[in-house]
């Protein structure tokens, strides 16, 4: 008889392989989180048949490509309503327009909801801006949305103009991009879709830029004198426009301004 000897190597203990270190970007924050700390104090839902007076004014005169008329300012279906035209005033072959807010205001954040125009040649824009006087002779803006229509991004900035009689210095504040200050462009879906969310918190060290309820940058504000900021809505022709479909429409739905619930200014 032969005997089958069955030999068993010792068992191996294989340690496993510790679990890969994550690489992906930190969730970005969100403005619903920070909003925890605010309280709205001044709004327009653009209800009614007109523009609320009280609390606007129209952007008139030329700009750019186009002169900003009054009468291209409508409130319907409870949204602002700017229309851009073909239409020859003075010297330039378009009318658009805009409203600012009566109302200056500073440390907050504010937020709107908008939908672009589609074709190309309009620049349009959510921004605070401080204009120059003959005192301080400076200019000074936070860009929450600079978007030229029918492209795929839209920039932040936060920057001064210096104006001395006819000589004008540009100078950014704060948005840094490969080690220089100056504006962030933000690629995003078709603009002129649907309707997007623009927000920016404002405060003495920073300004924090969100779209849809997300960060997409943050610039230091520590080294730009701060004051009281009037709201902007509007859209201008820029140099070359598509008239294939105009007239056309920069619609907003809302704007908002929230301010923390310990400053009692």
């Amino acid at each position: 008889m032969i005997s089958i000897v069955l030999l068993l190597a010792p068992a191996v203990l294989v340690a496993a392989d510790p679990p890969a270190e994550s690489t992906a970007a930190p969730p970005a924050e969100k403005a619903a989180d920070l909003l925890d700390d605010y309280s709205l104090v001044w709004f327009d839902d653009f209800e009614g048949d007109s523009l609320d007076t009280d609390k606007w004014r129209y952007r008139t005169g030329p700009r750019l490509g186009s002169v900003q008329c009054p009468e291209n300012v409508s409130i319907a279906d409870g949204k602002l309503r700017i229309a851009l035209k073909k239409e020859r005033s003075g010297d330039l072959n378009h009318t658009a327009g805009g409203v600012i807010s009566k109302k200056a205001l500073r440390y907050g954040y504010y937020e709107a909801r908008f939908k672009m125009p589609r074709d190309r040649g309009w620049h349009s824009s959510f921004f605070l801006c401080i204009s120059p006087t003959p005192a301080i002779p400076i200019l000074r803006e936070i860009d929450i949305c600079e978007q030229n229509s029918g492209f795929l991004h839209y920039t932040v900035n936060a920057h001064e103009i210096v104006v001395q009689g006819t000589d004008k210095s540009l100078r950014s504040i704060g948005v840094i991009r490969n080690g220089t200050r100056t504006f962030r462009r933000v690629p995003t879906p078709d603009l002129s879709a649907d309707f997007h969310t623009w927000g920016a918190e404002f405060t003495p060290e920073h300004v924090k830029f969100f779209f849809d309820g997300s960060l997409v940058s943050t610039a230091d504000m520590t080294d730009m004198k701060h004051g009281d900021f009037n709201i902007w809505l509007t859209s201008v022709a820029r140099r070359t426009v598509d008239d294939s479909n105009l007239p056309a429409y920069m619609l907003f739905d809302w704007v908002r301004y929230y301010r923390k619930r310990t400053d009692t200014k």
